[in-house]
């Protein structure tokens, strides 16, 4: 007979193994063709990485979806001279995003 089906979480864990092991197969390849990139051959885990990278990513996610529902409520309207105080601040947010990218990016997805 065969073997019991695996639990849920015994799936999940095993996916994750499987993904793991071919993103790694798929960045020591990458550094042979490309000793350049220096990628990672092994992907950061853990509870609490993974809790910190969900945190970080998610609320510059949220930054970036209210800048963009403010812009599109700006568009569609004349833009004038009592608009350029908002016009400002809306800019002055976006990049503010933008920034936090540049430090986010380099400190979640680029090796050390």
């Amino acid at each position: 007979q065969g073997r019991a089906p695996a639990s849920g979480a015994t799936q999940r864990a095993e996916h994750r193994q499987t993904f793991r092991r071919e993103m790694a197969e798929a960045a020591a390849g990458l550094n042979q063709r490309y000793p350049w990139l220096r990628l990672p051959v092994s992907i950061p885990g853990g509870r609490r990485w993974g809790a910190g990278y969900g945190l970080t990513t998610g609320i510059h996610t949220i930054h970036v979806l209210i800048g963009l529902i403010v812009i599109v409520m700006i568009l569609p309207g004349r833009l004038d001279r009592s608009k350029a105080g908002l016009l400002n601040k809306v800019t002055l947010y976006w990049h503010f995003v933008s920034l936090v990218w540049l430090g986010l990016f380099p400190l979640v997805y680029l090796p050390f």
